[in-house]
Order: structure tokens, then C-alpha cells, then sequence
């Protein structure tokens, strides 16, 4: 199983329906493998967390948002912000390029080149936690258990980092 349809497959067994987003080459093989997951395309990644918040409170269901790294986390992080402080049960998975590639200061790379930042600091104190998925033999351990803690307990968003290569 491909780890992009294990991602599929774990949304649709926690009861996510819905996946808001904006789509680049970072995501571009979650996207296109959403089976049963109904996508919602937003123009703004700002605007995929709001909607997404709104629609998990409407619904109690947990949501997914889903956009490439760098911008995209900085564009969603209002958005992601409100949902846990609401106790929205939120999974926000961001895109980096390739792990084999980090620190060559391709376009968009998250590392301290190009004055980029790490997605994962930016948003600790936004998120209820955050996995930094940099190993495939440990990839569906940790994003099984992003799932569960966006669920339990206080419900709350969780920020999965996941780059193109795994």
C-alpha cells in the first residue's frame, strides 16, 4: 500500500468526508488519490481553514486541509489558530518538497536557506500537536496518531508535515 492511500483510508476510518484545500505539486499525489473524500476546492488557503472550521462545527466531523508548505502554512495559520482554540477537530497536512533534496534551497523548501522557517515551530503554538513526517517506515504510525489526538480529548487541530518524496 502506497502511503498516500493509507492517508485515504485512515481520514475515511476516523469519519472525515471532506477535504478543504488549495493544490500544488507538494500535494499533488494526496490530491489526486482522495478516493470517497469529497474535495473542496478553495481559491486561498486562508479561506480552506475558515470553511473547513465551519464546516466541522456545523457537522462534528473531522476535517482535513490540505496545501503545499511554506506559503501555505503562513495563509492557513489564522484559520488553523480558530479551529483549536474552538476544539474543532482539524487535520492540516502541508506539503514540503523532497526530504532527499532538503537544504539545496529549491523554491519553497522549508530549512534555513532562503530565509525559510520550519512549518512545525511556526505552528506549535497554534496546534494541538505537530508530526514532522521525515521517515516512510514510521509514516503511518504518526499520522494514524495525528488523527487520533485531532479526535480525542479536547478536540483541537493537528499539523502533519509530509514531504512529496514519502
Amino acid at each position: 500500500m502506497k502511503f498516500y492511500e493509507f492517508i485515504n483510508d485512515t481520514l475515511k476510518a476516523y469519519g472525515c468526508r471532506k477535504v478543504f484545500g488549495v493544490p500544488g505539486s507538494q500535494v499533488k499525489s494526496l490530491w489526486q488519490n482522495l478516493k470517497d473524500i469529497e474535495i473542496i476546492l478553495c481559491s486561498h488557503e486562508q479561506e480552506a481553514s475558515y470553511v473547513a472550521t465551519g464546516y466541522s462545527k456545523a457537522s462534528g466531523e473531522l476535517v482535513a486541509v490540505m496545501t503545499i508548505g511554506s506559503p501555505g502554512v503562513t495563509n492557513c495559520a489564522s484559520g488553523i489558530a480558530s479551529a483549536n482554540m474552538d476544539s474543532v477537530p482539524m487535520l492540516y497536512i502541508s506539503g514540503r518538497t523532497p526530504e532527499q533534496l532538503k537544504g539545496y534551497g529549491l523554491l519553497q523548501e522549508e530549512s534555513n536557506i532562503n530565509r525559510s522557517f520550519n512549518s512545525n515551530e511556526f505552528l506549535a503554538s497554534l496546534t494541538k500537536a505537530e508530526f514532522d513526517i521525515n521517515n516512510v517506515s514510521k509514516a503511518a504510525e504518526m499520522f494514524s496518531e495525528a488523527c487520533e489526538i485531532a479526535t480525542s480529548g479536547r478536540a483541537g487541530c493537528v499539523h502533519v508535515s509530509i514531504p512529496v518524496d514519502i
